[in-house]
């Protein structure tokens, strides 16, 4: 993940929440690397948390794939 610096706070927050999803499936996989398997699984559904988000996503602009 690319974390980007901005000039200000009102470019930086919607930017974060355009890509929250990515950045909460960040964090989980961060955390699984010194937990146990329980936090392994918590991030690999954030993961396809984010997958399926961003199909969601060009579904609704009407793109595919």
């Amino acid at each position: 993940i690319w974390i980007r610096r901005e000039h200000s706070l009102n470019t930086a927050v919607p930017w974060m929440v355009q890509h929250s999803a990515e950045l909460i499936a960040f964090a989980a996989r961060a955390r699984s690397g010194s937990r146990g398997p329980a936090e392994t699984t918590a991030a690999e559904h954030a993961s396809a948390d984010v997958d399926q988000a961003r199909e969601l996503s060009h579904v609704e602009r009407g793109q595919l794939g």
